[in-house]
C-alpha cells in the first residue's frame, strides 16, 4: 500500500510540476498569436510571465529557506533569499531585460540550491526539477528577445 502511495504521489507531482510551466507560455503565445493585441496591450498580459516567475521562486525560495531550518543549517539560512530579494527589487524598478533575466537565474538558482544545498531530494526529482526549469527558460529567453526588438 506504501509503494503505491508513492506511485501516486509521483504522478501528481510531476503532473503539478509540468502544468505549472503552462503560465510561462502565455505571454509568448499571445505575442505569436497577434503580436498586434500584444503590444497593445489590451489583455494586461505583458509581464505577467516575468510576475508569475518571480512568485515561482519566492515559493521555491521559502521551501528551500524552511528545508535549511529543518536541517538546523544556520550558516545557510539567508542563501536562498538572494533571489526573491533582487526580483521583487527589480520589478519595483523594472528594466525589462534585467527583470527577465533575473527571473530566469532566479530559476537556475533554485535548481541549483536543490542540487547543492538541499542534497536531499531523490533522483526522480532532480529530474523532474531539471526538466520543468529548463521548460521555464526557454519562454522567458523567447520574451526577453521580443522586448528587446520593440
Amino acid at each position: 500500500m506504501r509503494q503505491e502511495y508513492k506511485s501516486t504521489s509521483k504522478k501528481r507531482i510531476l503532473l503539478l510540476s509540468t502544468m505549472g510551466v503552462v503560465p510561462f507560455y502565455f505571454e509568448f503565445f499571445l505575442y505569436l498569436i497577434n503580436s498586434e493585441l500584444y503590444y497593445n496591450n489590451k489583455l494586461m498580459i505583458k509581464g505577467s510571465s516575468g510576475f508569475y516567475g518571480s512568485l515561482i521562486i519566492s515559493f521555491l525560495s521559502g521551501m528551500h529557506f524552511e528545508r535549511l531550518i529543518s536541517k538546523k543549517s544556520t550558516q545557510h539560512y539567508v542563501i536562498p533569499m538572494f533571489p526573491v530579494i533582487f526580483l521583487w527589487i527589480s520589478f519595483i524598478f523594472y528594466s525589462n531585460f534585467i527583470f527577465y533575466s533575473l527571473v530566469i537565474i532566479g530559476l537556475l538558482w533554485c535548481l541549483f540550491m536543490e542540487i547543492f544545498f538541499i542534497k536531499t531530494i531523490d533522483y526522480w526529482y532532480f529530474k523532474m526539477r531539471f526538466f520543468v526549469t529548463i521548460l521555464a527558460i526557454i519562454p522567458l529567453f523567447s520574451i526577453i528577445f521580443i522586448k528587446q526588438n520593440q
